[in-house]
C-alpha cells in the first residue's frame, strides 16, 4: 500500500519525489543508449523517458569510464532494475562488483524527462 504525498513530504522529501513514491516506484524494463550520452528508458508503466548521463560523467568519479562511448553504448538493466554498464565487458560484474557502474531505478525516473 502506497503512502500519501503528505507522508513523504513529512519525511523530508521534496514534492516531486513525494509524488513519485506515493504513486509507486517505477522499474526500467528497456534501455537504449542514444547520442550525446543520453538514454531512452522504458519503465514498467509503459512510460518512455530520456535520461541525460552527461552530468554524471566527471573525471575522478565511477562514471568517468563512460567517457568511452563504446562502454556507454553497452548499457543494460540488471536484476535489481538498475541501469548498468560494465567497465570491462570481459569481466563478470556479478563476481567483481567494482567492475559495475549503475544508476538506480528511482534516479533514472526522477532525473529523466518524459517523451
Amino acid at each position: 500500500m502506497n503512502k500519501s504525498v503528505e507522508y513523504y513530504i513529512s519525511k523530508g522529501m521534496d514534492e516531486k519525489t513525494a509524488e513519485y513514491f506515493s504513486q509507486g516506484r517505477k522499474k526500467p524494463v528497456k534501455v537504449i543508449p542514444l547520442e550525446n550520452y543520453t538514454l531512452k528508458i522504458t519503465f514498467d508503466n509503459n512510460e518512455v523517458r530520456v535520461f541525460d548521463v552527461n552530468p554524471f560523467i566527471k573525471k575522478g568519479t565511477v562514471f568517468e569510464a563512460l567517457q568511452d562511448y563504446s562502454i556507454f553504448t553497452k548499457c543494460y538493466i540488471d536484476s535489481d532494475y538498475s541501469v548498468c554498464w560494465d567497465k570491462n565487458p570481459e569481466t563478470d560484474s556479478n563476481i567483481v562488483w567494482s567492475n559495475k557502474i549503475d544508476l538506480g531505478a528511482d534516479t533514472c525516473y526522477l532525473e529523466s524527462k518524459r517523451i
